[in-house]
């Protein structure tokens, strides 16, 4: 996996859980699962074989367990505590309940087999979180939120599954997202508006230390927000304007003034324009 991108998707839904310890040498027989399944060794160690490949897993390993694939798990010589988690990725409209798992030779029914969206990787391979990594505090969060009787409790146990994913799924070597320059420049422009409102500058000038062209910095601005500077601009001054105009201290003069409108005229116009009254008919 080279991008972590596609986690970005995930919206997991968990379905049932448990861990607990496993004496030396338990076996468990070849079985298959309806859904994925999430195993955090916590102690000891375990072998798990899933198709034709084994896995050796020591404390502070995890591996997820596909639907349908067959699979055996073995406790090593010291025994082994696993925190097992079954969940889909996303929300499955109509998912009928399903048992546990079918032991092998028996078959898994196709129709009721949740295979994960395409934009999860085929391989996902076994994987390590490191020793200060609040993994294991996210899985005993995770399940003492899913036996809650509490239904907010127990409902945001998938939250924690999310976070516990993304925590292990990420990977250090993706290579993250290139800025978005352009939306980058959008918020320089809003943030010089909105900081010089009551400025009567041209907005040419105010917007010139930006070091792009004023053509440039209107096309960025209204691609990212669907206005034009000019447009946000009289719209957040007229904001402001209206919300002056019942204060009978002040002119409406006064008022254009100090929002950056210096021709009464032309603020009357723009009201007008937007509200559909000019000034005098709010005093």
């Amino acid at each position: 996996m080279t991008s972590s991108l596609w986690l970005d998707q995930i919206n997991p839904r968990i379905l049932r859980c448990w861990r607990g310890n496993w004496m030396p040498g338990t076996i468990e027989p070849a079985r298959a699962l309806y859904e994925h399944e999430l195993v955090l060794v916590t102690e000891g160690a375990c072998t798990v074989r899933v198709e034709k490949t084994s896995h050796v897993l020591a404390a502070g390993h995890y591996i997820i367990i596909p639907p349908a694939a067959l699979h055996i798990s073995t406790a090593g010589g010291e025994g082994v505590h696993r925190a097992c988690i079954h969940f889909d990725w996303t929300h499955v409209p109509g998912r009928s309940q399903t048992p546990i798992c079918r032991f092998y030779p028996e078959k898994l029914p196709a129709e009721q087999v949740v295979q994960a969206p395409s934009w999860v990787p085929t391989h996902l391979p076994p994987g390590v979180w490191e020793a200060d990594s609040p993994v294991l505090s996210l899985v005993d969060a995770l399940f003492d939120r899913w036996a809650s009787a509490d239904p907010i409790q127990a409902a945001t146990s998938r939250a924690v599954l999310q976070e516990l994913l993304l925590r292990l799924l990420w990977r250090e070597n993706s290579k993250p997202a290139a800025p978005d320059r352009s939306t980058q420049i959008a918020w320089l422009v809003k943030d010089l508006l909105d900081s010089h409102f009551n400025k009567p500058d041209c907005i040419r000038t105010l917007l010139a230390p930006l070091g792009f062209s004023y053509e440039h910095l209107c096309r960025t601005f209204h691609h990212k927000f669907g206005i034009a500077p000019l447009t946000y601009l009289n719209a957040q001054r007229l904001e402001r304007a209206k919300a002056l105009l019942p204060n009978p201290r002040l002119t409406i003069a006064e008022i254009a003034y100090a929002n950056g409108f210096h021709d009464a005229g032309y603020f009357t116009r723009k009201f007008r324009e937007r509200y559909g009254v000019v000034p005098s008919d709010l005093r």
